[in-house]
């Protein structure tokens, strides 16, 4: 974490990422782990039907595993590589400049296993595995944040990051704001009329600022807004709530046909715990969303 204090153009600068807290560190690991746990899960149970099927003699099963394993879907080895080796990743990810390689093992085996306990002992907690991805994200995105804030013109510059573009943020624009302490820094929570996504502002800085912050939002309170009230992209957010619940319906619809089916519970769990992953990435991005 770095700031800057007055400077000569009486600038303020700030720049806080996921390495400033342990808290957010072990929750990003924590977030990658649980998508390594699932993948080294699928390549084991690969490479164990690979072994089977060349005992057996079964080649054609074989082949079919092999394409499985490189094409076949979100946790294949061509759509995982990219994540790894490309800067320009899909939103739900990113950060991966800040992992550390053996917490990112450890916390994949650790996944891994907890995935597979988890079948044995109750079974159904699986579903709640996509819940704690998107809770470690949550709170890793929180701790990702830097930008410039000019007191004269009561202007806070937020730089651009995985998530979002960057962005402005004009303080006559806001009628009130709520503080919160978080782990050495400090979160704003503003309102406003003028504003959309129901009229809420989520605003991260470090602690060392929040006072200069504070002052020139409770100046900019005072005078009259300068821009026109704006509105979200409901066509945008409708298709991404759409999305969501059919993934996460189709996850629940996965469980269900496979008990009623009596197929494999596990295999059942598991495959509904990947298909809602993304169905709550997809909800999350809803209400998230900015325009």
């Amino acid at each position: 974490m770095s700031s800057n204090g007055a400077l000569s153009d009486e600038t303020i600068r700030w720049s806080l990422d996921p390495t400033d807290s342990r808290l957010a560190l072990v929750c990003l690991h924590g977030a990658y782990g649980i998508i390594g746990g699932v993948t080294l899960i699928v390549l084991l149970g690969i490479a164990l039907v690979g072994v089977t099927t060349v005992l057996s003699g079964q080649f054609e099963i074989l082949a079919l595993a092999l394409l499985l394993g490189l094409i076949g879907g979100p946790f294949s080895l061509l759509y995982l590589l990219p994540l790894v080796t490309e800067s320009n990743q899909p939103v739900f990810l990113g950060f991966a400049e800040h992992l550390r390689p053996l917490p990112l093992v450890g916390s994949s085996i650790i996944s891994a296993v907890a995935l597979i306990g988890t079948v044995f002992v109750v079974s159904w907690l699986l579903l709640l595995f996509p819940a704690f991805y998107g809770a470690m994200l949550v709170v890793v995105r929180t701790f990702e944040s830097s930008g410039e804030l000019d007191p004269v013109r009561r202007v806070l510059t937020i730089d651009g990051t995985n998530f979002r573009p960057a962005r402005e943020l004009t303080f006559d624009d806001y009628d009130g704001f709520r503080r919160f302490e978080l782990a050495g820094m400090t979160v704003f929570r503003l309102s406003s009329e003028a504003q959309r996504l129901s009229n809420k502002q989520w605003l991260t800085v470090p602690a060392s600022v929040a006072p200069d912050v504070e002052r020139v939002m409770e100046d900019g309170i005072g005078h009259e807004p300068t821009s026109q009230p704006t509105e979200v992209n409901r066509t945008v957010q409708a298709t991404l709530v759409t999305f969501g619940l059919l993934l996460v319906g189709t996850a629940a619809g996965i469980v269900v046909v496979g008990r009623s089916a009596g197929q494999d519970v596990v295999v059942s769990l598991l495959l509904a715990s990947m298909v809602g992953v993304f169905g709550f990435i997809f909800l999350y991005l809803a209400y998230d969303y900015r325009t």
